[in-house]
């Protein structure tokens, strides 16, 4: 049988083959962790799905294996199964043939809808006399629609475009008939920003010069996601067909940048190589992003592009805090307990999140519609080797701050060293960041989407401040709250704000959860 790489996480398509359990010939057992693989949020031990012996490995440690490839073949005594080392395709006749104007001073965007053939098409399924090799005929969704109404056989044409595609010119070449496509090309639509025509042709030529690409919608879907101009694409698949290995590939080559959600103007502008002269004067180092890193790095323009982001901040006299730490460190650090000044405002936030529930909700825009969460986990975003990690402290309404600071030292750790599990970085409800002791004393962070608010907690510096009517050293905070203002309106995140505040401040609440 062949094992393929299963989903293992929400959001999950890929991941990086660190190491194999397993060799080729080995007897394996059901449930038995044959590979370890290294996702963007972590490493994971992928278990055999059966009992058996290992045929093949079609990996090496290093590869990139997207979800769905084959990892290993497994003889589990039953007859062999064919090999294949590529998501499945879906028939060629559900291509659509996506058309994109050469490059022009006023770029246009535009985006049509797939249309898929139905069963009472005529010879949509014959042999082509344009393309025998495909057993498909080729043709835009518009085309065959056109060739139905019009009782035309798409068999009986040669087709003249690429890998025997059957163009405009190829059904008629009077204006009439190119006229009547562009106008279904038109219905088909659903959003044309421009004010020229998209095709044009005359009685005697034929249309203007395209790139053609073929793809599957599943494929066209996931190239969205990642942002990838599929017309830059090489195809691997049948008569160039680009698949989604095709899309792993040229992004993982930095080839490509998400513009499909940017204006045009701004599309354009990032879109273009960067030029550069690298000589001794002026050395260059040119580093391809590691998964991880690509993931922040849409996850955090996601958050900015999904959400009404602002930031409200407030200094914090955490004096008595210091004091209390420093009494209760050392006979805790004898217990093997790291007590951290993290763990303390942790609870804070809690108790505060528990004043003011819509900093703890999250808004699902399908149904207008939101979701007030009464549990609290507390993500804790921890810099690790490979980038921002964030492990989540589950439930933390139900423990006390020796119990957090455990944890989040425990979870950090495996954060760091790679250990740590997909579920233990899953379903926060909001995340606090903290930027230590040797670090700024303040800074604005960006919500950890679809999370509603974050916490930064800046580093504890002495300065002089009026305490008690007299100019005093004290021990200051700088806390910073970044919210949505479709949820969170300004007030509530100053009173969010000033109770976690209190809670610092006077410590009578939080000395409590030290039992």
């Amino acid at each position: 049988m062949d094992f393929k790489f299963p989903d293992v996480g929400e959001g999950i398509t890929e991941g990086k083959l660190v190491k194999w359990h397993v060799k080729e010939g080995d007897s394996i057992k059901s449930e038995q962790t044959v590979a370890s693989i290294e996702t963007d949020k972590a490493v994971v031990d992928i278990p055999s799905p059966t009992s058996g012996v290992v045929e093949k490995l079609f990996f090496k440690s290093g590869d990139v294996v997207e979800v769905g490839k084959v990892l290993m073949s497994i003889n589990n005594g039953g007859a062999p199964t064919p090999v294949s080392n590529s998501v499945k395709q879906e028939p060629v006749r559900n291509v659509v043939i996506e058309k994109k104007i050469e490059p022009v001073s006023n770029p246009v965007i535009v985006q049509t809808q797939s249309y898929i053939p139905q069963n009472n098409y005529p010879n949509t399924n014959n042999v082509s006399n344009n393309n025998p090799n495909s057993g498909t005929i080729l043709a835009m969704p518009q085309i065959r629609k056109f060739a139905h109404e019009k009782n035309i056989d798409l068999s009986n044409i040669h087709g003249s475009g690429a890998h025997g595609q059957i163009l405009l010119n190829d059904i008629g070449n009077t204006t009439g008939t190119v006229q009547a496509i562009q106008r279904q090309t038109t219905t088909f639509s659903q959003t044309v920003q421009t004010s020229r025509p998209i095709i044009t042709s005359t009685a005697n030529g034929p249309i203007q010069s395209f790139n053609e690409v073929l793809a599957t919608p599943s494929t066209r879907m996931l190239a969205r996601k990642m942002g990838i101009d599929l017309t830059k694409i090489k195809g691997s698949g049948d008569n160039g067909m680009i698949i989604k290995g095709d899309l792993t590939r040229s992004n993982s080559s930095q080839e490509n940048v998400v513009t499909s959600i940017l204006p045009v103007n701004v599309a354009t502008r990032i879109s273009a190589p960067i030029n550069f002269t690298n000589t001794q004067t002026t050395p260059i180092e040119i580093v391809p992003m590691s998964t991880i890193r690509q993931i922040i790095s849409k996850r955090m323009f996601d958050s900015i592009q999904s959400t009404a982001q602002y930031t409200v901040m407030d200094e914090v006299d955490v004096t008595e805090l210091v004091k209390a730490r420093e009494k209760y460190k050392e006979a805790y650090e004898k217990q093997g307990i790291k007590l951290t000044y993290l763990a303390f405002i942790t609870k804070a936030v809690v108790l505060a999140l528990q004043k003011h529930p819509y900093v703890n909700a999250t808004m699902d825009e399908a149904n207008k519609q939101l979701l007030i969460k009464h549990y609290y986990n507390i993500g804790i975003a921890t810099d690790t080797p490979d980038g921002l990690k964030v492990p989540v402290v589950k439930s933390s309404e139900h423990k006390n701050i020796l119990q957090i600071a455990i944890e989040i030292a425990d979870l950090a750790s495996r954060a760091k060293n790679k250990t740590i599990k997909l579920d233990e970085m899953n379903d926060g409800t909001f995340t606090i960041s903290s930027l230590g002791n040797s670090f700024g004393q303040g800074f604005t962070p960006i919500i950890n989407y679809p999370e509603v608010a974050i916490m930064g907690v800046g580093r504890i510096i002495e300065k002089p401040v009026i305490f008690n009517g007299q100019i005093v050293p004290r021990k200051i905070i700088t806390l910073s709250l970044t919210a949505d203002h479709r949820l969170v309106d300004g007030a509530e995140a100053s009173r969010f704000m000033n109770d976690v505040k209190n809670y610092l401040e006077d410590l009578n609440a939080l000395l409590l959860e030290l039992s």
